[in-house]
């Protein structure tokens, strides 16, 4: 054990020259706009820390990160520091192919850089990026080969990059449970339960932390306390919800019944847009129980509707693998200006609005690289396909593809049919779709797989014979 550890930071020494210049490439869209990039959700992110408030549709916990790094000086670190994690975690998967130096990572970073939508969410100021290191860090804490310190630095890591956004918590239950599948199918039940033992410490801990959170700002022991008005609306914008509404109206006289020609198409004007919630019906706090009605007599009286719409919104969803909403300006509320105004130094509200974003330039310049993104990002999900029907006997090569696609799809399902159809929410995972496949198919070529998955299994038997596993934190 201590052999191992020591030869892995000695890896680690070697190869963060580049790891570091990697992470600096990921960041080349917020150094070609002149400023980080910003989302509506950066201004209430930012604010959720700086002035002490819990809002109703976003947990704090990204507001904590941003907080821990910007230190109320700039908001370039937060974007560096994203970057860095990501690369590390590039480093980290590559490692366990045999590529454990530091050009493996650069060129892998640069690659990405130059054809994926990576550098666009390592860029922006969003929790976008972390939904990628949920699925890297769950696949490592299952499958790879880690010394003690990197295993609860992935914990740690896992923890909150699960906990900043709702729809990574049943993201990363249902990877553990696959991950423990997976190893079970391999190499019997025992190793399946200790792979899902470790895949899920994440998951449940960020819940217990989102219901701590919710108990003591909304007095709801919940994860979601108003996540049924984000569903209702989804229901309503895909007209699921109105043939229940047209019997349900004249007998319980919801207070939507009336503004039901106001809802329009897909949901997003009336939950976002459109002031209907915040005027009519109590806000959001206050419509929660009545949405929370709707959505169950909506799911009781037209499951195969709902189903059907949840599907239907999945593969639309496939077709919106550019990040086109999160690249226009933000001017005033609900965009960070206000924020920046208040709290940091004048430099940065500056250099904020003289920002390609701000001039309303970036969408068409970073609309020249969508095909080659879209490209790969195609190509890659067909390779990934074709990986997980052929490789089923190389462990460490399947196993990765297998969680990258399930986490591909089960991304699409969770987003789209609980949220809407967004270009952000599929386009944050469409570089893992390039990355997974290049990777195993880069180490194939190598001749590495074999050698890779016998090492990995001999390191497991000798971890699990001279010492006990290191405890979750």
């Amino acid at each position: 054990m201590g052999q191992l550890e020591a030869a892995d930071r000695m890896a680690a020494g070697r190869a963060w020259s580049g790891i570091l210049a990697g992470a600096l490439l990921l960041c080349w869209p917020a150094v070609l706009n002149g400023y980080p990039l910003v989302f509506a959700d950066t201004g209430n992110y930012l604010a959720q820390a700086l002035q002490l408030f819990v809002g109703w549709n976003a947990p704090p916990f990204y507001s904590f990160f941003l907080l821990a790094t910007d230190w109320r000086l700039s908001l370039w670190p937060p974007v560096l520091v994203q970057a860095g994690i990501v690369a590390h975690l590039i480093w980290l998967v590559l490692r366990q192919f045999g590529w454990a130096g530091k050009l493996p990572v650069l060129a892998a970073c640069a690659l990405l850089a130059a054809t994926t939508s990576l550098p666009w969410f390592a860029s922006l100021l969003t929790t976008d990026v972390f939904t990628g290191v949920v699925v890297l860090a769950s696949w490592l804490l299952g499958f790879g080969v880690l010394g003690r310190w990197e295993r609860r630095y992935l914990w740690l890591l896992a923890i909150g990059a699960v906990s900043v956004h709702l729809s990574h918590v049943p993201l990363g239950f249902g990877l553990a449970l696959l991950g423990g599948v997976l190893a079970a199918a391999a190499a019997g039940r025992r190793a399946g339960l200790a792979a899902f033992a470790r895949m899920v410490v994440a998951p449940a801990t960020a819940a217990l932390l989102l219901i701590l959170v919710n108990l003591v700002a909304h007095r709801t022991p919940t994860l979601a306390p108003y996540g049924s008005v984000v569903a209702a609306a989804r229901m309503l914008g895909d007209r699921t919800a109105q043939a229940y509404l047209a019997t349900a109206c004249p007998v319980r006289h919801f207070r939507i019944c009336p503004y039901l020609d106001q809802v329009g198409a897909g949901g997003n004007e009336f939950l976002w847009h459109r002031d209907l919630i915040a005027r009519d019906l109590g806000g959001a706090e206050g419509w929660a129980p009545e949405a929370g009605a709707i959505v169950r007599g909506t799911i009781l009286n037209q499951p195969r509707a709902v189903a059907a719409a949840a599907f239907g919104n999945t593969f639309h969803l496939f077709g919106h693998l550019w990040l086109r909403d999160v690249l226009t300006p933000w001017p005033g509320t609900p965009g960070p200006a206000p924020v920046i105004a208040r709290f940091f130094p004048a430099r940065e509200l500056r250099a904020y609005r003289a920002s390609l974003q701000s001039a309303g330039r970036m969408p068409a310049l970073a609309g020249t690289g969508a095909p080659v993104q879209l490209a790969c990002a195609w190509a890659g999900l067909a390779a990934l396909v074709w990986l997980v029907a052929t490789t089923w006997r190389e462990r460490v090569g399947w196993t990765f593809c297998a969680l990258v696609l399930a986490a591909v799809l089960a991304n699409a399902f969770l987003t789209a049919s609980l949220s809407g159809v967004e270009d952000r929410y599929e386009s944050r995972v469409a570089w893992l779709m390039a990355f997974a496949p290049a990777a195993v198919l880069a180490a194939r070529a190598a001749g590495q797989l074999a050698a890779c998955g016998a090492s990995s299994a001999s390191s497991a038997r000798n971890r699990s014979t001279t010492a006990p596993g290191p405890a979750p934190p």
